[in-house]
């Protein structure tokens, strides 16, 4: 019985995963069509047209679905509406800097303690990663969207490839200061991957551009 209770609680949790994960790609889906919209068909000035030097843009964001602790500082460097070079860090929860590498206990054959290797699966490991993404964007008079293609030093359980497309959509509040949304999958939805993990990143936050 317990198996069975098992067996339902973790298909209903893939099922609300996906369902979460066709959510997400919908919303992201629908503004980056808003924005090329919204581009093609803008007449007014905009970021993209304003100024065509290459600018740094700073920003700090938050996971806020799968990976919630996770934060990221980046650094973007290129072109309001052109193509860009990203650089930045997925680092991990302060609470999951205390998981330990091991742990001691006390051999019942001899009294002594001993310490014995915590080998977590690929499923638990939480760490801090940093990636590389060369991306082009897309902008009209506020909205701004973008996708590239990321590389990552490392494996989460957040992803399962260090290969990741990025999608970003930016609002514009002013010259300097924007909001931002952040996606990095591997695209296991396209067939890509099925066997590796896919939560994927999904970064909301703040960036400053110089």
């Amino acid at each position: 019985m317990m198996d069975d209770d098992e067996n339902v609680f973790q298909a209903v949790n893939r099922a609300t995963f996906k369902l979460g994960a066709a959510v997400l790609m919908g919303l992201l889906g629908g503004l980056l069509v808003v924005v090329f919209l919204t581009y093609s068909t803008d007449t007014h000035a905009g970021p993209a047209d304003d100024d065509q030097s290459t600018r740094v843009r700073v920003s700090v964001t938050t996971e806020a679905l799968h990976g919630q602790g996770y934060w990221s500082p980046g650094i973007r460097i290129g072109k309001d509406g052109g193509y860009g070079l990203r650089f930045g860090s997925m680092r991990a929860p302060v609470w999951a800097r205390r998981i330990p590498d091991n742990i001691t206990v006390t051999d019942p054959r001899t009294g002594q303690r001993v310490s014995i290797p915590l080998e977590l699966g690929p499923e638990w490991k939480i760490d801090s990663i940093s990636y590389v993404e060369v991306d082009r964007e897309f902008c009209g008079q506020r909205w701004c969207g973008g996708i590239g293609a990321a590389r990552l030093n490392g494996h989460t359980y957040m992803n399962g490839s260090t290969w990741n497309f990025g999608l970003h959509v930016r609002y514009a509040i002013d010259r300097q200061w924007s909001l931002v949304l952040d996606h990095y999958s591997h695209g296991s939805m396209l067939g890509i991957a099925q066997d590796k993990s896919n939560r994927g990143w999904n970064l909301i936050g703040v960036a400053y551009s110089f």
